[in-house]
């Protein structure tokens, strides 16, 4: 067990050399002016400082990688949504020229039976929506 790198038999040649410097009567009174100390500085801002810039050195490590993988997270997202859109936009402009030949047959069939409406004008038939033709 070492404790800041002091062995168990450094600590009790630390601790005979402070009783035999104060003596007995003064270790008592010195160890509450110790304690007060240690107290004060411990509830102090600084102490709360430092305790907080401890702990955002050792978390650093862990949010850094956490941060790299969600940069490569949205760089890939990123990624898959051009995708998306380039097949998106590729499948409109199919469908748009499946639609403008659709419209191209049924104008030319429009044509070769008159292409008059109702009300006996030469006025287009409107078109009905795609999903009344096929049902």
């Amino acid at each position: 067990m070492d404790l800041l790198g002091v062995g168990p038999l450094e600590l009790i040649f630390v601790f005979l050399i402070i009783f035999l410097v104060l003596g007995p009567k003064d270790i008592a009174a010195t160890g509450k002016k110790l304690g007060r100390f240690f107290s004060t500085v411990r509830k102090s801002e600084f102490w709360r400082g430092v305790t907080q810039v401890s702990k955002e050195v050792r978390s650093l490590p862990t949010t850094l990688m956490r941060e790299a993988e969600l940069e490569d997270i949205r760089a890939e997202m990123q990624n898959d949504l051009k995708e998306v859109r380039t097949i998106a936009r590729e499948f409109d402009q199919g469908e748009l020229r499946e639609i403008g030949q659709e419209l191209k047959s049924a104008s030319g069939a429009e044509t070769d039976s008159g292409g008059t409406g109702k009300s006996g004008t030469s006025e287009p038939k409107s078109e009905e929506p795609e999903d009344k033709k096929d049902a």
